[in-house]
């Protein structure tokens, strides 16, 4: 017997944009921390993940035009950042955000959890100096990264 396959992530949920999900907000609603940038909110929040844990902070090469060099070290530092930032419309909700540790096909089970997934999370908040107030779980859909 085949079963169908789909695509889930696991992930923390930080919410979006007047509803987070995170200890550290304003009055207003937005994320009190020193990268939020609301109009580019997963490259600002991807971006400061690679300045803080892969020391990565080299921006893009419009002058030299050296494109496919940039990206290769930009995958590089991702890969040693661990988690990447992603987000998904949410009917009700608009848009949402999460710090993905694992994006994977799978059939109906889910999957142990990796200890090493929850570990790279808990860095990667602590790096964007986020208290979530959610738990990292399987999300059942697949999340744009």
């Amino acid at each position: 017997m085949r079963y169908a396959t789909e695509t889930k992530s696991y992930a923390i949920y930080l919410g979006g944009p007047g509803a987070w999900k995170a200890a550290e907000t304003t009055e207003s609603g937005d994320l009190a921390t020193d990268w939020y940038e609301e109009e580019d909110l997963v490259d600002a929040m991807q971006a400061a993940l690679r300045a803080r844990l892969a020391s990565f902070t080299e921006a893009m090469p419009e002058v030299t035009g050296d494109w496919a060099g940039y990206w290769a070290r930009v995958r590089e530092a991702d890969a040693r950042v661990g988690v990447q930032v992603g987000f998904m419309e949410i009917p009700g909700l608009g848009t949402g955000y999460f710090l993905v540790a694992s994006q994977i096909e799978m059939d109906d089970d889910e999957p142990a959890v990796d200890p090493a997934w929850d570990a790279r999370l808990r860095v990667a908040t602590d790096a964007l100096g986020l208290t979530p107030t959610t738990s990292a779980t399987w999300i059942d859909a697949p999340i744009e990264l």
